[in-house]
């Protein structure tokens, strides 16, 4: 098995994340896509993701959406791709609303 994250999990971690989705919710989100990574590896990713790029979070820990949003342009996906990575179907919807109510 691959551990490698490609760019367009990282983009679905990230963008998901930084609009308040649970890693737990983005886990699911993840799996419903297509990719298999456990709560484990998402939370996991994210650190590292924060370790190398501390410039997403504002000094008060929040997120910064500009930088997530420039950040996510600086990967190797084309523009309409990233859209539909990012796009908020009704399914992601459910999942975070279950997530929440758990």
């Amino acid at each position: 098995m691959d551990d490698r994250w490609s760019d367009a999990e990282v983009i679905i971690l990230i963008y998901f994340i930084s609009r308040g989705f649970t890693d737990l919710a983005v886990s699911h989100i993840l799996h419903v896509r297509g990719y298999r990574r456990p709560l484990s590896a998402v939370w996991q990713m994210l650190q590292v993701i924060l370790e190398q790029c501390p410039y997403l979070r504002t000094t008060t820990g929040r997120w910064d959406i500009d930088q997530v949003d420039w950040w996510i342009d600086s990967l190797s996906l084309e523009h309409e791709a990233v859209n539909w990575l990012i796009s908020c179907t009704e399914i992601d919807a459910a999942i975070a609303e279950e997530v929440c109510e758990t």
